[in-house]
């Protein structure tokens, strides 16, 4: 739909047309059509899976003929069910379990219920793989499913029923439903379980994963310059629209991979790979590449080159490899894509090396004060030897904000806005300048978010495999309103970076924010490299169990120390919470928790009260610094129940956001006025509050509400408890 809406829509119809016109043969009717979905009503069982393994077998042979994107495959689920049709709107229990069986099938697959399996077994000669009970949401009892198996070309055992007639409509009138949907998969992966059976969706033709250049130097401190140069071809690659990239963060995991090229590129979603070794010695330098049909195994090219060190040789083989992969693949090119593709950086050899080593800092995984530090001094430097050097500048800027995070000096603001205003006169038409600018707009101190989308939209338009432009485009839309655009931005940064955790985990949050809990299950068992904590987290999501997260975590004592702390704040363990935090900081663990709001709350749920006034004040100076204001925090107040005081400073709060054109609705945090209007004792304001988030995509969930410590005052409340255990208030939110 991304690539081609239009011709994808066409495929859909050209198949739901053929599906209507088998269906009609077997005794079907077409009740419905959504979209990529259809409901079909037979009058059996056996005319229902008859029709069924037929269609997926024509539709499989045909997926052997065709090319991938011109050979839809689709779900089938069926049931057997009342089915009811009555002033054009058709429902019933039929119907809504079978939808919901058909998000069970893999893709080209059928699904069907244990009443359905009941009647057309020793009827039709077919392989049936149970799946055991399955949960499927507003329905109340588990259902035995199983997925039925038939060879591509192999007849169903026994001809379809020659009664075709019409069958008269009424309320209550048993029948069979068969839902199907249009299944184009997402997840390019395969896990374990049910879903892992489904056959492997053939990666985009022109798509590429440049792996980590082997250093070949004798001096290993060359690793720097090695790794420079594969990153440079990736960016460069990464810039052409017409050809999808897979982001350094997850190339890198292959560093000494002993996996096969056929491996990663499965496991990455790619067509191909590129390979290569850097051998610097002197005043040489050796590059090779190879471009490999990650299917095949298969070498496309091979190439090596042999240059003097100068920095032009060494970005014309840059140059050379990247373009030498485009015309391979036969991938479009603008003029404004090649010339970016053919220009140097800068015309310093040293200060090259001083950005890569500054570089190669920022991607390793020490980001601490000090590492940070040389960092930008390796910056500084090199925009000292070559001042035009516009994407050192870029750097130099970008590093200022994690460094203010740390020590909250106000001279990062200063240094920041000198660098980005002088890589913008430097490279004021280049993406990644554009890009650069949309990120200083957000850092603290320099706030600007109207300014920072507009940057971020140039930057998205000549930036089509960049994953952080994808995060900010969907971080955009969440601070704009734009709910329904936020998952084709998430979706779009885990498809370029799909192992990359944090880009993962984003997505994750956002599924369980909409309530999508099916597609969250979908990921965890496509993506071999899950560990399996989404999966234990939804039962907490669906219906408040907290066996399944604790299961989890005594199984992994190795699990990162922040993700135990946070469970403990979501499953409302107050004691547990304050403990682990405690313990955390004790250890100055890497990502050592700060004291914040929840551990203000959580002491006062304890009757802490001395130890959270005391803490109270830490906070308020630490916030009002690294704000730059003397803003007073209101959650902070609330929890010491000073209701004037928080009232006040939560109107102040919202006028300032008003001022700034903030809207935090689809942010998580943006709950905090409801929960602060709950902890002065504003219950029917906080439950007003609470009614209209939940039908939001902002984090909240009922069962979140239900366990939290600081709304200790609404539990119990009768209309708090109607707003819990109201239905629609953990359904799907679009």
């Amino acid at each position: 739909m991304q690539r081609d809406e239009t011709g994808t829509m066409t495929l859909v119809k050209t198949d739901f047309a053929r599906m209507k016109e088998l269906s009609a043969k077997h005794g079907g009717e077409v009740l419905n059509t959504m979209g990529d979905g259809m409901l079909l009503c037979f009058a059996s069982a056996v005319q229902a899976v008859t029709y069924s393994l037929q269609i997926q077998a024509e539709f499989a042979l045909r997926r052997t003929m065709k090319p991938s994107d011109q050979a839809l495959e689709h779900r089938i689920g069926i049931h057997v069910g009342e089915v009811f049709r009555q002033d054009g709107q058709v429902a019933g229990d039929g119907v809504n379990i079978a939808a919901r069986l058909q998000t069970r099938a893999p893709a080209g697959g059928i699904c069907v219920s244990q009443t359905a399996y009941n009647l057309i077994k020793g009827k039709i000669t077919v392989q049936a793989i149970p799946f055991g009970p399955q949960e499927f949401k507003n329905i109340a009892e588990k259902i035995p499913v199983y997925q039925l198996m038939l060879p591509v070309g192999a007849a169903p055992g026994g001809p379809p029923s020659a009664r075709t007639a019409r069958r008269k409509w009424v309320i209550g009138a048993a029948a069979v439903a068969v839902a199907i949907a249009a299944s184009v998969p997402f997840w390019p992966k395969q896990g374990t379980g049910p879903a892992a059976i489904q056959p492997e969706p053939a990666a985009p033709a022109k798509s590429i994963a440049v792996l980590p250049f082997i250093n070949m130097s004798a001096d290993k401190d060359n690793a720097f310059f090695t790794d420079g140069v594969q990153d440079d071809i990736l960016t460069s690659l990464a810039n052409v629209g017409d050809l999808l990239v897979i982001s350094r963060t997850s190339v890198i995991q292959y560093r000494d991979t002993t996996k096969t090229i056929r491996q990663i590129g499965k496991e990455l979603g790619v067509a191909y790979v590129l390979e290569g070794s850097v051998e610097r010695a002197g005043d040489a330098v050796h590059v090779t590449g190879q471009l490999i049909d990650a299917h095949t195994e298969g070498h496309v090219w091979a190439q090596h080159y042999d240059r003097a060190i100068s920095l032009k040789d060494v970005f014309a083989v840059q140059s050379a490899i990247a373009e030498e992969i485009v015309a391979a693949l036969k991938v479009k090119i603008s003029s404004q894509e090649k010339s970016r593709l053919e220009r140097a950086p800068t015309t310093s050899t040293t200060a090259y090396d001083l950005y890569l080593q500054g570089r190669g800092i920022l991607n390793g995984s020490d980001r601490s004060l000090e590492a940070l530090t040389h960092a930008e001094a390796l910056f500084q430097s090199a925009v000292v030897l070559d001042s035009a050097f516009a994407a050192a500048w870029g750097e130099l800027a970008s590093i200022q904000a994690p460094m203010y995070y740390r020590d909250a000096s106000s001279v990062h603001k200063e240094k920041a806005r000198k660098a980005i205003e002088t890589m913008e006169r430097l490279a004021p038409n280049e993406p990644d300048t554009w890009l650069k600018l949309a990120v200083y707009y957000l850092a603290v101190y320099a706030r600007d978010y109207a300014r920072s989308d507009s940057y971020l939209q140039r930057a998205a338009q000549a930036l089509p495999n960049n994953g952080t432009v994808a995060l900010l485009q969907a971080e955009a839309d969440r601070r704009n309103g734009r709910a329904a655009d936020v998952l084709v931005h998430y979706r779009k940064a885990y498809e370029v970076d799909p192992l990359n955790d944090n880009v993962r985990r984003i997505l994750i949050e956002w599924l369980l924010d909409i309530r999508h809990y099916e597609d969250v299950t979908t990921l965890e068992r496509h993506d071999p490299h899950s560990d399996g904590y989404a999966l234990a987290l939804l039962p907490f999501y669906e219906r408040g169990s907290t066996k399944e997260m604790d299961d989890w975590f005594a199984a992994h004592p190795g699990a990162r120390p922040e993700a135990l702390i946070d469970w403990q704040i979501t499953s409302g363990n107050a004691a547990e919470y304050v403990r682990l935090t405690d313990e955390a900081r004790r250890k100055q663990t890497p990502g050592n928790p700060r004291y914040g709001g929840e551990y203000i709350d959580a002491l006062m749920a304890l009757g802490e009260t001395a130890r959270a006034r005391e803490l109270t004040g830490e906070l308020q100076v630490r916030i009002k610094a690294e704000r730059g204001n003397d803003a007073t925090d209101p959650g902070l107040l609330a929890a010491l129940g000073d209701k004037q005081a928080a009232l006040a400073a939560l109107e102040a709060a919202q006028a300032a956001d008003r001022e700034a054109g903030i809207n935090r609705d689809l942010l998580r945090g943006g709950w905090e006025p409801a929960f602060i209007l709950a902890k002065v004792g504003e219950k029917d304001r906080a439950v007003a509050e609470f009614a209209r988030l939940l039908k939001l995509p902002c984090g909240l969930n009922v069962y979140i509400l239900r366990h939290n410590w600081a709304l200790k005052s609404l539990q119990g409340y009768p209309p708090f408890e109607a707003l819990l255990n109201e239905p629609k208030n953990n359904a799907p939110l679009f």
